[in-house]
């Protein structure tokens, strides 16, 4: 009986994995300027039903191709992916994966600063994009978001410690805007581990695939 559970349930898993796989790749091929002669080098199956792997296709001029690393989740998808995010994504325990790459984690089992930490940097990052979209320009200071209805509070711009997230406007008008966002953890300094780590707007969605698969 043992056996025969054992046999249905990786049955299940693995017609579970191929019916998904197949769709991502999909996605993936959708996704590129060139979408002629895509090779799959590897693809493999990872927690919280994630695609990762390495795919071959042509440049953009058609006479010569790339290789590049790939992530594939539910809700996003990474054709060109970083180092870090293949380090982390592509794990069978994520949480101990951003801890050991980038130090970000709760060691002690407390995910809540973490947690309010995801929350307000998801809410600036969305205000800021509603600013720039309105205004057409990026806001000067972070408190300039509580001057409309772009979905902040003053207690969004402070970080789980007490501090303000810091913020530095970048290039905006015809370019997409870009600027720097995060927050210097526990301690308020550069550097750390657990609490005390640096965490940066482009780290959140790591964070929130972490948090997501702990069930947060």
């Amino acid at each position: 009986m043992l056996l025969r559970l054992s046999t249905l349930l990786f049955i299940s898993v693995v017609t579970g994995c191929a019916s998904y796989v197949g769709e991502y790749q999909d996605r993936l091929i959708r996704s590129l300027p060139n979408q002629r002669e895509v090779t799959f080098n590897e693809s493999h199956s990872y927690p919280g039903k994630i695609l990762c792997g390495n795919y071959t296709t042509l440049t953009a001029d058609g006479w010569n191709t790339r290789s590049s690393d790939f992530i594939v989740g539910e809700t996003f998808l990474f054709s060109q992916a970083t180092p870090d995010e293949v380090f982390v994504y592509c794990s069978k325990d994520p949480a101990q994966a951003l801890y050991s790459r980038l130090g970000i984690g709760a060691a002690d089992g407390d995910w809540a600063p973490l947690i309010k930490l995801r929350d307000d940097m998801q809410a600036i990052n969305d205000g800021i994009n509603r600013y720039y979209n309105t205004a057409n320009t990026l806001p000067k200071t972070l408190a300039t978001l509580l001057e409309g209805d772009f979905g902040v509070s003053k207690e969004t711009l402070i970080d789980p410690w007490g501090r303000p997230y810091y913020y530095i406007g970048g290039l905006s008008g015809r370019t997409a805007p870009q600027y720097q966002l995060g927050s210097l953890g526990a301690d308020g300094k550069e550097g750390g581990r657990g609490v005390d780590a640096d965490i940066r707007k482009e780290q959140i969605q790591m964070l929130d695939h972490v948090l997501k698969f702990a069930g947060y």
